[in-house]
């Protein structure tokens, strides 16, 4: 009952972004860390990867905004809801020139990947943003507290079913890109590991 209750809120963008803006306070956690890691967009070109409704749209309006999303639906729904450029799009293979992107932001997709997809996603990442350009990188973690019961019950009706700790994605991570910083921060009920990540030199591919 409660699986065919979750499988028609992710059909829809509207009650799924619902739902989440309840459980995490309107995204208040994630546009927190957006302000705290994020300079001014204002000309440079910026990714939303795995951009959903593109429900952070308005986070990186001053940038030149492309959001991509694999869900026609989801696709549809931002175009209808937002100003900015929204394609169909897999990850794993993006269709995109390389260094096409000053700024590359990820929330909620990892989780969602095997280790395998995880890896075709991170080498497309690496191919299109520039050299100096910065990836900012929002993951579901393993719910920190006990207390937190809501958190627990969200994550085992999660449709993510590769949720993963900050030493598990650092892993992945950095076998790709260069990681500059990792912490913890909670949104509502749910907890995420922030990674902000560069691209790294060719001399750190060849040492690994």
């Amino acid at each position: 009952m409660i699986s065919k209750l979750i499988d028609k809120i992710c059909r829809s963008p509207l009650l799924l972004n619902l739902v989440r803006r309840v459980l995490e306070l309107n995204f208040n956690g994630e546009k927190k860390v957006i302000n705290r890691e994020v300079d001014s967009l204002s000309g440079k070109l910026v990714l939303d990867l795995a951009c959903g409704a593109g429900e952070f749209f308005h986070c990186f309006d001053s940038g030149d905004y492309c959001g991509v999303d694999i869900d026609p639906d989801y696709i549809k729904f931002a175009k209808q809801h937002h100003k900015g450029e929204f394609l169909i799009g897999d990850a794993r293979l993006l269709d995109f020139k390389d260094d096409s992107f000053d700024f590359v932001f990820v929330c909620g997709l990892f989780h969602h990947l095997s280790d395998g997809d995880a890896h075709l996603v991170l080498d497309e990442i690496r191919r299109v943003i520039k050299p100096t350009g910065l990836i900012l990188v929002m993951e579901d973690i393993p719910t920190l507290s006990s207390l937190n019961i809501v958190g627990r019950l969200v994550h085992r009706y999660d449709k993510g079913k590769y949720i993963r700790g900050l030493e598990e994605y650092s892993h992945l991570f950095v076998k790709h890109l260069r990681l500059d910083k990792r912490y913890t921060m909670r949104s509502g009920v749910c907890d995420y590991g922030v990674f902000i990540l560069g691209q790294a030199s060719l001399f750190e591919h060849s040492a690994e």
